[in-house]
């Protein structure tokens, strides 16, 4: 029973640092490329704000696995209790793992979004993922 919350806590502790890495590269590489432009500060303010909405933004998608992890160690907790339902165990996980992938596939998005932007702008120098 620990072992597979261990896995699960695991595995979803990877997809967070995952992203993680990915922010921290895109952050990195635009911020050096952008030193050297000079336009006046409008499209840099306009950046910096992006990048601290996908800041906050990826922080509050944290904190919303974090709390989905911790209701799948509980339902793994009631599924090794006797008599408990496979089907009602089955409904829950797969809803979990759905809210699970929709957040990281809406952090993708924002992440793709900005990584256009800074395109558009010729502000990424090389992409940091596939």
């Amino acid at each position: 029973m620990i072992e597979l919350e261990l896995r699960a806590l695991i595995i979803s502790l990877f997809f967070l640092f995952s992203i993680t890495i990915g922010i921290l590269l895109i952050w990195g590489i635009s911020s050096s490329a952008s030193s050297d432009k000079e336009d006046g500060g409008g499209f840099y303010r306009l950046r910096t704000l992006i990048e601290e909405d996908l800041v906050v933004t990826h922080r509050k998608q944290v904190e919303e696995t974090i709390d989905i992890v911790r209701e799948e160690m509980n339902l793994l907790v009631e599924a090794d209790q006797p008599g408990s339902k496979l089907d009602d165990y089955i409904s829950k996980l797969n809803s979990l793992l759905s809210r699970k992938a929709a957040g990281i596939v809406n952090m993708q998005a924002r992440l793709a979004r900005f990584q256009g932007h800074l395109n558009e702008y010729n502000v990424l120098l090389s992409s940091p993922g596939p």
